[in-house]
This record gives C-alpha cells, structure tokens and sequence, in this order.
C-alpha cells in the first residue's frame, strides 16, 4: 500500500540504510508490537507496562525456533553424514534443545505472568496481539522436535500443553478479530 499511494517514499526507504532495516522481520514485530503497544495501551496502563508486555512474547520465537532447528539438523544429519558425525548431531541438538527449551519455558511463564497482570489493568485489543500467536507456535514445534529426540513423556506432555495454548491464542485473537472489524473499531484512527 506504501508503495503504491507513496513511491517516492518508497524508494526513499529503501535507499536509507536504516529505514531498510525496518523491512526485516525482527524488526517489524518489535516495531508493530511496540509501537501498537505504546499507543493504544500507554493511555490506559500507563507507558511503563504498555513496551514491556507485548514485547517479552517475541524472545520466544527465536528461542524455540532454534531448537526446531538443532532437532532437524540433527535429525537430517544422519541422511548426510557419516559416522560419527551424524551421532555427534544428533546429541548437540539434544545438548543445545534441552537448556535452551527450559529458559524459553521460563520466560514463557515471565511473560504470561505479566501479560496476565497488565490484561487485568486494562490491555485493549489491537492487531498486535497476533504477534502472541508465532512464538508460542515456535515453543510448540521446539518441543515437539525435543520430544522426538529425547523420548521424554514430560516433553510429550508439555507438546500438547502448548500446542493448546497456540490454539486457545488462535481461537481467542481470530475471535476478538473478526468482532472488531464487524463493528469497525480496528480501523478507526486513534
């Protein structure tokens, strides 16, 4: 749309070394969450709990993304490498998996500590909160590649766990979504 009603902007910030930044994935959930944060929650929450929520979600995409990754890395391995090396890919992804899924865990209870708390002050619904769903999706596919490799029941269990919660976090947004484009309240300008 940008680019359309405003190609000379357009081709403006693709020429600034750090407007282009801001086309980057990672930079645009920090910017969209962010920014939406600030504005439609500053006035409500205040400033100081309006950065903070949103934002802690997104450690977790790259926390169980990685070990989705290490876990199909290791998993590949044995298709493309010899032994040892494909048993040695096989450990690193659970050596690698298994610490790095317990801190996402623990900074996904963080999170949903104080977004449950700042919900109770008065969190109001925007576009944002889609943003909630990829890094739980991420913690999901992590903990599944986890629990395939090491055979845990706790990590199975936790699998289903948090795959609920990503479709309980689907059910919840597309809901509150599709309310507030019926009534036209997620259009309006602030």
């Amino acid at each position: 749309m940008h680019w359309t009603r405003y190609p000379e902007r357009g081709r403006a910030h693709a020429a600034n070394p750090v407007m282009a930044q801001f086309w980057g994935a990672p930079a645009m959930a920090l910017m969209t969450v962010g920014t939406g944060t600030l504005l439609l929650g500053g006035g409500l929450i205040g400033l100081g709990a309006a950065v903070m929520a949103p934002t802690l979600w997104i450690v977790l995409g790259p926390l169980g993304q990685s070990v989705t990754a290490a876990g199909n890395l290791g998993t590949q391995a044995a298709h493309v490498l010899p032994a040892p090396y494909a048993a040695g890919a096989a450990v690193s992804a659970l050596l690698y998996g298994v610490p790095t899924w317990g801190f996402a865990m623990m900074w996904l209870a963080l999170a949903a500590a104080i977004t449950v708390r700042t919900a109770r002050r008065g969190l109001p619904f925007a576009l944002t909160w889609w943003s909630f769903t990829f890094p739980v999706g991420t913690c999901v596919t992590g903990t599944i590649a986890l629990a395939a490799r090491s055979q845990g029941d706790a990590l199975r269990v936790a699998s289903v766990v948090l795959f609920g919660l990503l479709l309980a976090a689907w059910l919840a947004v597309a809901a509150r979504t599709v309310a507030g484009s019926a009534t036209g309240r997620l259009f309006k300008p602030i």
